[in-house]
């Protein structure tokens, strides 16, 4: 538990997807559930629950494009009361928020996509969340090819970032939202 904790704060702090870190062979999550109403009310869908997701699509830095929009689907339930409110398997949408691609002087890719919003039940239900990558910089071999090659060792570059298929990603309903009473 607590080195499941450790792997997630450091891939917070290099800028991925604390899913994309969890370690291999961990049976899966239960379902994610949200907070019941207060006082007996209509039910209501919490915001700040976590949707577990996975990108359907591969995305790269070479050939992504700000504003492009790609699937997701979601890969737990989410529950609310004891009704499944986002059921696993529903479409999700994200959007490519930043793309820097590689350049010369060993410069790395960057690809940042944002999550938009989930259809369940006939209604989008918007998300918040990111994932981010960054492609390897090649920097080094720049500054040892720049003394045995000169100027042409410049010429050299970083890597596209790639966020591929299958990939983990983790998105928030953005504002409660009010649920119709279960029958």
């Amino acid at each position: 538990m607590i080195a499941a904790a450790l792997i997630a704060f450091a891939a917070i702090l290099a800028g991925e997807s604390p899913q994309a870190a969890a370690p291999q062979g961990h049976s899966p999550a239960p379902p994610v559930t949200a907070v019941p109403s207060p006082g007996g009310g209509r039910p209501v869908l919490r915001a700040g629950t976590e949707v577990r997701m996975r990108t359907l699509e591969a995305l790269s830095s070479k050939h992504a494009r700000q504003g492009q929009r790609f699937a997701l689907e979601v890969v737990d339930h989410v529950v609310v009361e004891g009704g499944v409110v986002i059921p696993r398997g529903a479409p999700a949408t994200g959007e490519v928020a930043r793309v820097v691609g590689r350049g010369i002087m060993g410069k790395a890719g960057k690809l940042e996509v944002r999550i938009l919003f989930v259809e369940a039940g006939g209604a989008r239900i918007r998300l918040g969340g990111r994932a981010v990558d960054k492609g390897k910089a090649s920097t080094g071999p720049v500054v040892a090819g720049t003394v045995l090659l000169g100027p042409l060792a410049s010429f050299v570059q970083g890597t596209s970032a790639q966020i591929p298929a299958g990939t983990a990603v983790l998105g928030f309903v953005y504002a409660d939202v009010s649920l119709m009473p279960q029958s």
